[in-house]
């Protein structure tokens, strides 16, 4: 499964691209914030720190 999460929810802090943050392939433990049925969207949370581990 794929999805897609917001910059803001890895820093507050200004970044010029999200590469700067995390690489392509990287495994970003998240939750699922609210799911949107209607719009058939899945916000996800990265709400206490987001756990990153290496790309396999």
């Amino acid at each position: 499964m794929a999805g897609f999460l917001h910059l803001s929810e890895l820093t507050d802090k200004p970044v010029e691209t999200p590469d700067h943050l995390v690489r392509e392939g990287e495994l970003i433990t998240v939750e699922v914030a609210e799911v949107d049925l209607q719009h058939h969207r899945v916000r996800l949370s990265a709400a206490g720190g987001a756990e990153r581990t290496e790309p396999r």
